[in-house]
């Protein structure tokens, strides 16, 4: 839904990222323009906004790599988190 939703707001490329190929690969089926594992997160450094649903260990370690790939480690980064507290 997320990328759907991008898209109806402008995103101009919606790139998915996930620890689960099959599953990633489903998402280009509904609007994804690219995938990505995060082991290679880097791929998406110079990305405006990120929806994150999986949080935790594995968007800390995605996200070093991503800010230390960035093209322009000053431009702006939206970061918004999509968790539950149950």
């Amino acid at each position: 839904m997320a990328i759907q939703v991008a898209k109806r707001f402008g995103a101009e490329q919606v790139i998915a990222a996930g620890g689960d190929t099959t599953r990633l690969a489903e998402l280009r089926s509904l609007g994804g323009d690219e995938t990505c594992t995060f082991d290679a997160f880097a791929l998406a450094a110079d990305v405006d906004v990120v929806i994150d649903y999986v949080w935790g260990d594995p968007t800390a370690r995605a996200t070093v790599d991503m800010l230390t790939a960035r093209d322009d480690r000053s431009a702006l980064l939206t970061w918004i988190e999509i968790r539950s507290t149950t």
